[in-house]
């Protein structure tokens, strides 16, 4: 590969990856994206990065269908909203089938698209995509540390096996320390309110990788539990700069914890973040309560009346405005 196309497909990865960011707010930047990733797979069928991005983009195609077609009544469109449900589905696992084959990390995001509860999978598919993750990793110790660590993924979100899984991570852990099974057995250890064991794993993941946002958002989402909210904005505050989330609940978390600190200022940024993203009359509430500590009356009044078209807050709003007409 000469140096002009690989610039030129370096370019298209990034064009894509800014239009994929863009697609939340616009639909027609999706459209940019797939067109952009269309062209740097044509240029290079090979690119695991690229085939991920292709699953990503049919991972979101699938959730929108499978969305409309529990909207639908039951008819013949809300058959055919679930025939391109699945033929996108599948598509998707193609992509990434292809990407891991190819040499994608073992950790990747993909564990979290193949089982996403989003998909409601049937059995048939499951066991596709259970297939699909053993049969493509290699027989290297990394490769049998990742098996084991996407074995867990897949007992824990269709079987709700929780004993399975922490069995399979220790099995991954004891052949390779990697940040994923250390997050994913902390997540456990929160889930049974052991907060200090899961805090040690997220501390090694961070040390292991401390430029990986999932790692940091998990550190973050600890020192939450653990009362250390200084803490969990600055990890949180990190994990956004590498890797802003697409979502509104994420910077939620970071201007509570924010919020909690005393850091107002970034708390207020962030709710305007959540608010992008389609945060909805609560983040308008408790943005409006940051901007009253903050001694923003101005801002906290047009926040109170975003809050008031939610019928549920009305007792809340009201007091807050009494609040501030008190001075």
């Amino acid at each position: 590969m000469g140096a002009d196309s690989a610039e030129r497909i370096s370019g298209l990865k990034r064009a894509a990856d800014q239009a994929s960011r863009r697609a939340y707010q616009d639909p027609k930047a999706q459209e940019e994206a797939r067109a952009a990733l269309d062209e740097a797979n044509r240029l290079a069928p090979d690119d695991p990065e690229i085939l991920l991005a292709m699953g990503q983009l049919l991972y979101r195609d699938a959730c929108r269908q499978r969305s409309r077609q529990l909207e639908l009544p039951p008819g013949d469109e809300a058959h055919k909203a679930k025939f391109e449900f699945v033929r996108l589905h599948r598509e998707c696992l193609i992509r990434l089938k292809r990407a891991f084959e190819l040499g994608l990390d073992g950790y990747s995001d993909i564990p979290r698209i193949v089982t996403s509860n989003h998909f409601h999978l049937d059995d048939v598919d499951r066991a596709i995509g259970q297939m699909m993750i053993e049969q493509v990793l290699a027989d290297e110790p990394g490769g049998r540390a990742c098996r084991h660590y996407q074995r867990a993924v897949f007992m824990l979100n269709f079987d709700r096996d929780r004993t399975g899984a922490a069995e399979e991570l220790e099995k991954a852990l004891a052949i390779e320390r990697h940040p994923r099974p250390l997050v994913m057995r902390g997540n456990l250890s929160s889930r049974v309110g052991d907060f200090e064991e899961a805090l040690r794993d997220f501390d090694e993941a961070v040390t292991l990788a401390p430029a990986d946002p999932v790692a940091l958002s998990a550190r973050a989402r600890g020192r939450m539990r653990m009362d250390d909210a200084a803490g969990a904005a600055e990890d949180f505050a990190k994990a956004f700069a590498i890797e802003p989330p697409e979502t509104y609940e994420p910077w939620v978390e970071l201007a509570e914890a924010s919020s909690r600190a005393g850091a107002l200022e970034q708390a207020i940024a962030a709710y305007g973040r959540a608010l992008e993203f389609g945060g909805n009359c609560v983040v308008s509430l408790r943005r409006a309560l940051a901007r009253e500590k903050a001694g923003d009356i101005t801002g906290a009044l047009q926040d109170l009346d975003l809050a008031a078209a939610a019928p549920g807050l009305k007792d809340q709003v009201a007091k807050a405005r009494q609040r501030l007409a008190a001075g």
